[in-house]
This record gives C-alpha cells, sequence and structure tokens, in this order.
C-alpha cells in the first residue's frame, strides 16, 4: 500500500497513468463472477492490502487502471480454472 501511494505521488508529479495490478482476492468468494460494482470483503491480508491500494487509487486525482487478476502463477487443486499463463 505504501508503494503505491508512492507511485501515485510520482504520476501526479509526471501527469502519468498508473495501471495497478490488483486481485479477486478483494472479494470472499462467496457470490461470484464479480463486477467492478460489487462489495469487496477481503477474507485475507493480502486481498485487504490490494483492497486498501485499490482505494487509494481511487481516492487520488491520478488516471489509473485496476486490473484484477486471477491464479496469475500456479494451479487450482479441482483444476476448474487455470492460471493466466
Amino acid at each position: 500500500v505504501t508503494a503505491v501511494d508512492y507511485l501515485i505521488k510520482a504520476c501526479k508529479k509526471y501527469q502519468i497513468q498508473l495501471v495497478h495490478l490488483s486481485t479477486d482476492f478483494i472479494f470472499d468468494g462467496e457470490d461470484g463472477p464479480y463486477t467492478e460494482e460489487d462489495k469487496a470483503n477481503p477474507v485475507s491480508y493480502y486481498g485487504e492490502s490490494k483492497w486498501a491500494a485499490e482505494q487509494l487509487l481511487m481516492q487520488s486525482d491520478i488516471h489509473y487502471t485496476i486490473l484484477r487478476t486471477i491464479i496469475v502463477y500456479g494451479i487450482v487443486n479441482d483444476m476448474s480454472r487455470s492460471n493466466i499463463v
């Protein structure tokens, strides 16, 4: 979250857009698939920190894009979905 705060300040200073890689872990997984408008409910520290970083971006006055990825690396045990690779 602190790193994102530094990036926001740099982007503001140089008037550039920030592309932030976030995660679907900001949701609790109880009622997907999710949309941008769905309420976040992180259940882990990782999800909480990603959500806090997103909130900093949304409250900033810079241009930003938030990408919420799923399973960037690895394999899900039940093979219900694969990673982005």
